[in-house]
């Protein structure tokens, strides 16, 4: 109503009330609560109708009437999250995790009241919610994963040079198409004899693409390729050697799974024999020496 002008024709106000009033139809809405709707509507439209025209309130008001009218409203207004609310206001919020009964809340509840008057800073401890019931009883994805339809999948079907049955490191819970990992390549023959030598990698891409990769690298016997160079250099008699891929992490963005491949690699275990043979694009500098004093 506010929106078609006073001076034309009250037909063509009802006009948009009506096809107002078919979508509220269509919504859902009950006839008794449309119809509470259009009363209260044109009761209001007609006060605002006499405000204008006594000249209390515009109609339509221009930009100065809009901050002139905000002033005086606020004048005499206290706004509620100003107000002086005396021992109640507090200066910020601890958010704890929820236990049974609200115990921890209410002991670091207790022991915030006795510090009140030792300083300024008031802290209102409040519990988080805990876990809902539906998250519980309800399956989010009923849908159970296809399986993998490759004739070679270095994740999940047993190779010349590859073997499922290591798993992953997330329990088999990621499927091997998902993108945006860090993996780890075992030897699974120095692994029987209790030596650890693995590759650090991170994908973009869905994992099974990248482990693909690596398969054919290791058919085709690229002596640039970090896994044929192990499989040169410490098992030069062996005509094949097993590798085992695992899945180690889910990452959201790519600087994320850069950064902890990085980690990784850096980090490692002086007993645990790493296959990456340069240093990539973001990734930390590799000591190619250890001097011990």
């Amino acid at each position: 109503m506010r929106n078609t002008s006073p001076l034309l024709d009250p037909a063509i106000t009802n006009y948009h009330l009506s096809m107002f009033m078919v979508k509220l139809k269509d919504s859902g809405y009950s006839p008794k609560f449309r119809a509470e709707i259009v009363r209260s509507a044109r009761n209001a439209y007609k006060l605002q109708l006499e405000r204008h025209k006594n000249g209390t309130r515009p109609l339509y008001r221009d930009k100065q009437r809009i901050i002139k009218d905000q002033q005086e409203r606020g004048a005499g207004r206290i706004d509620w999250w100003n107000k002086n609310r005396g021992d109640d206001k507090f200066d910020t919020v601890l958010f704890v995790p929820p236990t049974p009964g609200g115990k921890l809340a209410k002991l670091i509840q207790a022991k915030e009241r006795s510090l009140w008057s030792k300083g300024n800073i008031k802290i209102k401890v409040v519990e988080g919610p805990g876990v809902k019931l539906k998250d519980v009883l309800v399956n989010k994805n009923p849908y159970p994963t296809l399986p993998c339809h490759r004739v070679e999948c270095p994740l999940c079907k047993k190779t010349a040079y590859t073997n499922p049955n290591t798993g992953t490191l997330l329990g088999g819970r990621l499927p091997c198409t998902t993108p945006n990992v860090g993996y780890q390549v075992v030897c699974l023959d120095c692994q029987e004899n209790g030596l650890t030598v693995r590759y650090e990698g991170e994908t973009g891409r869905p994992m099974v693409s990248r482990a693909m990769e690596h398969l054919r690298k290791l058919k085709s016997e690229d002596p640039s390729h970090p896994l044929v160079k192990h499989k040169q250099t410490d098992h030069p008699a062996q005509k094949k050697v097993t590798f085992g891929f695992q899945i180690i992490k889910k990452f959201k963005d790519p600087l994320t799974r850069q950064a902890e491949e990085g980690i990784r690699i850096f980090n490692q275990d002086p007993n645990v024999k790493i296959l990456n043979s340069k240093s990539e694009f973001n990734h930390p500098p590799m000591s190619r020496i250890r001097i011990q004093k």
